[in-house]
């Protein structure tokens, strides 16, 4: 019997940025650096432009906005430092940083232990190089990552600036949130991945996706670094994927 009318397909899940859907407190780093711990590689802020073109970034962290203040004409000063803000679309009052009278005064705070120049609570741009997780005793890392709920993950991006220590050999498994270094070689992995020092810039790098479905944790071993240095730096580390919606009963 023939079918009339078009095969209807699936619809396929956008690839996002899994970040939001980690829970910190649940994840763990064996061997890090107590001044550079695991959660520097889950900065705040957006992805370089060149790491997220192929994906929705609607679920990245959100950027923290700048404080509004509103003063009497006489009173209007020019903060030391201040950015001047465009007025919005539709709207009758007109911005000004000057004692000239007018009907809004528009002013930003910072703070001193802030990265950015426009946030009020201390945060990091993705291309700080000075927060990064490093490992302690030797070159190895083991990281467990836990989700807050099933994902699929597709992809990584790894962002080590220091090359020489950026992560070479890495071992993943699924859903094994009790691994520790000893016996892990023992272990068979979901996938073993060689890096090369190309791909420590935020390119991507592709999972077997059939074995990352409806995971709810992922671990990596870090085996070694690229040219044998003492210890690995990982600057940020984002995972990609889609993730299933919640129902509530």
């Amino acid at each position: 019997v023939a079918m009339e009318g078009p095969v209807k397909r699936p619809k396929l899940l956008e690839k996002i940025d899994l970040t939001p859907f980690i829970v910190l407190d649940a994840c763990q780093c064996l061997n890090e650096h107590k001044s550079h711990p695991f959660r520097n590689i889950f900065q705040v802020g957006e992805m370089p432009v060149v790491a997220i073109t192929d994906y929705t970034p609607a679920l990245l962290a959100p950027t923290p906005t700048p404080t509004h203040t509103f003063t009497p004409p006489s009173l209007a000063v020019e903060s030391v430092g201040a950015k001047r803000k465009r007025p919005e679309v539709g709207s009758s009052a007109t911005p000004t940083t000057t004692s000239t009278p007018s009907t809004t005064t528009t002013t930003t705070t910072t703070t001193t232990t802030t990265t950015t120049t426009t946030t009020t609570t201390t945060t990091h741009t993705t291309d700080d190089p000075s927060v990064y997780l490093e490992s302690n005793a030797d070159a190895q890392l083991l990281l467990y990552i836990k989700f807050n709920q099933r994902v699929n993950l597709h992809c990584l991006h790894l962002f080590a600036y220091n090359q020489a220590s950026g992560p070479k050999t890495i071992k993943l498994y699924v859903n094994k949130p009790h691994l520790s270094f000893q016996g892990i070689e023992d272990i068979p992995p979901t996938q073993t991945i060689v890096l090369d020092p190309t791909q420590l810039t935020g390119d991507k790098i592709p999972l077997h996706y059939v074995r990352y479905q409806k995971i709810t944790s992922v671990t990596l071993f870090v085996e070694d670094n690229q040219d044998d240095e003492d210890t690995t730096r990982i600057h940020r580390l984002v995972c990609v994927g889609d993730a299933f919606p919640k129902v509530t009963v």
